[in-house]
């Protein structure tokens, strides 16, 4: 289904408080609001001319359309377990119209249909999929709590699975343990084109470690199908070219093949420092070698130490120099 997007002004901050998330579960709320006309446009507008209370949530769906107030990777405030809590931290928040003038079943089908999309994009697990009630103990969404409406929630959450994909269980891609890769040659470097997960193992279904950015170069280490190791236990699928670009791949060259060596030069290297050890570390980390250790310099071995379990304090003493060099 088509989601139209009107944020929330970002200046709006009592509702669009523009803290990020990465979504963990997606929660469905019910507007509460029978009037005629009070469909996903009318709080599309409460939203976005600024609600009196501070109350917001990602998505209003009706019967026929879905619009998108706040980006899925930003907090709402919806959930009721506080600023803190893991329900309006971690989750996606939707808005089924009950709108007298509507057609609820539809409206829920539609939401189903979303949340499913959701689902896949953002890796959420069906048992993630939770009723306003879960966090707060308030009685939301009512109608699909009573099923007053002809439609319950049981129905609403086989709706949800009968768009679902199940993984096939003896494939490598339905692993969820951490699956290590201990060898230092590296095969293949890359470039993530998007905003995409690095998972504990070569599965969506494995645990999250953090969003490779745009922009950002990695080492591969290792390949399973299209997931791509990129140091120990760090996982990037590829997807078919779309989330990582091919720059160079070092094992074509008998002389990038083996990993360079170099002594620890006995003193700690960090911004600030220069010289040809400082090159040595750019070319590692993946960025022009210049020798002067400036702020580009120190978050790509900040990220280097991330891949290869370090502190990622963004300094090279004889515990990372090991790791490029040893």
């Amino acid at each position: 289904m088509n989601i139209i997007q009107r944020f929330i002004p970002a200046s709006s901050t009592d509702t669009r408080p523009g803290i990020k998330m990465v979504p963990k579960y997606i929660t469905i709320h019910e507007t509460d609001n029978p009037n005629p006309g009070a469909d996903a446009e009318a709080h599309a507008r409460l939203q976005e001319r600024g609600n009196d209370r501070s109350a917001s949530w990602h998505l209003q769906i009706d019967d026929h359309e879905a619009i998108q107030s706040i980006p899925f990777n930003e907090v709402a405030w919806a959930a009721g377990d506080g600023r803190s809590g893991t329900g309006n931290t971690s989750s996606i928040h939707i808005e089924i119209c009950v709108n007298s003038d509507g057609d609820f079943k539809k409206a829920v089908a539609n939401a189903a249909e979303v949340t499913n999309q959701l689902m896949k994009t953002y890796h959420i697990p069906i048992a993630n999929v939770v009723q306003h009630n879960h966090w707060s103990g308030k009685n939301c969404p009512r109608n699909l709590r009573s099923g007053a409406k002809g439609v319950t929630w049981n129905d609403f959450i086989n709706m949800v699975k009968s768009g679902m994909v199940q993984p096939d269980q003896s494939s490598p891609a339905a692993l969820v343990e951490p699956v290590f890769i201990h060898s230092n040659t590296i095969i293949q470097r890359v470039r993530a084109l998007v905003r995409t997960d690095i998972r504990k193992a070569p599965s969506h279904a494995a645990e999250f470690v953090r969003d490779a950015m745009p922009g950002e170069e990695f080492n591969v280490y290792a390949r399973l199908g299209d997931w791509h190791n990129v140091g120990r236990d760090n996982w990037i699928d590829g997807n078919g070219g779309k989330n990582l670009y091919w720059i160079d791949n070092p094992a074509s060259k008998t002389q990038a093949a083996a990993k360079p060596s170099f002594p620890y030069p006995g003193h700690l290297l960090k911004r600030g420092s220069t010289g040809d050890d400082v090159k040595r570390i750019q070319r590692v980390v993946g960025i022009e070698a210049v020798g002067i250790f400036g702020p580009r310099t120190e978050e790509n071995v900040k990220a280097f130490q991330q891949r290869h379990g370090l502190t990622p304090d963004g300094i090279v003493g004889p515990k990372t120099w090991e790791a490029m060099f040893g």
